[in-house]
């Protein structure tokens, strides 16, 4: 969700939960007539626990491929990611893989990282689950494959991430490269228009110095136009940069 107010609805944010709670069911999990709890016992049955101690696990995650993303997650680094909410569920999916899906281990673990707010812990759903509990669920939905113990260590090493073969994440990552590109199309638009009205100022500005030296004006200096398109242009090449 970008914030953005769309005109012409109303301002306020209201508790919807009830009614949102369906068509989350439906266009999240898909449109059949399992109950929350029995996806959660589904869950619970095809959930096959590493026995990783939860040292043993940090550590094996942290030193894999992909573990310098697992460690900012870990330490509570939200860069990347649009929302806290991306960050939480990003450090989920890494721990349903090395957890093997193991959902009390995962919330163990995600409690005690650097992501943890009270928020967590707070009823968000009707049925009374916890934000914690559903994000915990929404990870292990979208997981497609889990460490093995008996795996080379050398083949868990060289692996991609499991989060990078997620619809979920994969859909996040394609969003957020629109918006970066639409960010980056409307600097250089602006970048080419700075360009050109340097220039003409600087003709401008020309014919405007050999004026005021043949006529002084009296009064405080004025800084030229072409003086600070100038310094907006070295702005823009920073971003750039």
């Amino acid at each position: 969700m970008t914030g953005d107010h769309v005109d012409e609805t109303p301002t306020g944010i209201e508790e919807r939960q009830d009614a949102f709670a369906p068509v989350y069911d439906q266009y999240v999990y898909g449109d059949d007539e399992r109950s929350t709890e029995g996806r959660a016992q589904e869950r619970r049955t095809s959930s096959t626990p590493t026995s990783l101690s939860d040292a043993e696990l940090i550590e094996k995650a942290t030193n894999a491929k992909n573990g310098a993303k697992f460690e900012r997650l870990w330490n509570g680094s939200t860069a990347g990611y649009e929302s806290q909410s991306e960050a939480d569920m990003a450090l989920c999916c890494l721990l349903a893989f090395w957890t093997g899906n193991d959902e009390t281990q995962m919330d163990r673990l995600f409690s005690d990282s650097g992501l943890y707010r009270e928020k967590w812990d707070e009823v968000h759903y009707s049925d009374g689950s916890t934000y914690g509990e559903q994000t915990v669920a929404n990870a292990v939905q979208v997981s497609n494959e889990t460490y093995e113990r008996e795996t080379d260590e050398a083949d868990v090493a060289g692996s991609g991430s499991p989060v990078s073969v997620s619809n979920q994440e994969a859909t996040m990552l394609r969003e957020r490269v629109d918006l970066l590109r639409g960010r980056v199309d409307s600097l250089e638009r602006e970048l080419a228009r700075t360009r050109d009205e340097i220039a003409g100022l600087r003709q401008s500005q020309q014919g405007l110095t050999e004026h005021s030296r043949r006529e002084p004006v009296s009064g405080a200096p004025v800084e030229p136009a072409s003086v600070r398109l100038s310094s907006r242009l070295q702005r823009l090449i920073q971003v750039f940069r």
